[in-house]
């Protein structure tokens, strides 16, 4: 929406908002400051812990896994930012939206971080269903650890047109 502002010379003047604007944080303990609230391991073949201000996803089988359940609006547009980071340099760890609880039929699938360095996944996605999983995979055998950080799902407001230039009209 256009705000209007002043009047001057036959013409209306506006500011236009910002460019980037998004909702309220739907993720429950994004950020891991103080302990696993909010994510599931139990029968996902996990032990979730905090690490210096991560998520520690331990596999106590093939493949290890965290999940939460955010409520999402079908049809809206969301933004979905998270870190990653595999421990061990065996395996790899990635991100994950679905529809699904097990994660399956993803709206979503990084890629596999397979070093040990950090790596930040950013996805834009459309809600097909009220509920919205969001998630991550540790590959490898068991005692494999990887790191979530920074888990974020905003619901994007900027609206469905840009701004190339100011204009008259």
């Amino acid at each position: 929406l256009l705000s209007a502002t002043a009047y001057e010379n036959g013409r209306m003047l506006a500011v236009k908002p910002d460019e980037n604007l998004y909702g309220a944080e739907l993720v429950v303990n994004g950020a891991f400051a103080i302990n696993t609230t909010g994510w599931l391991s139990t029968t996902y073949n996990s032990t979730l812990s905090i690490v210096s201000g991560k998520l520690s996803i331990v596999n106590t089988g093939s493949s290890g896994r965290t999940m939460q359940g955010i409520t999402t609006i079908i049809g809206k547009t969301y933004l979905f930012t998270g870190d990653v980071t595999n421990v061990d340099n065996a395996g790899g760890i990635n991100l994950k939206i679905s529809n699904s609880i097990n994660l399956d039929s993803a709206y979503y699938n990084s890629a596999y971080n397979t070093t040990t360095s950090s790596v930040t996944y950013t996805h834009t996605f459309v809600a097909t269903s009220t509920t919205t999983y969001i998630g991550s995979n540790q590959l490898g055998a068991v005692g494999n650890t990887g790191y979530l950080d920074n888990i974020s799902v905003k619901e994007d407001l900027s609206g469905d047109f840009t701004f190339s230039r100011n204009s008259a009209a």
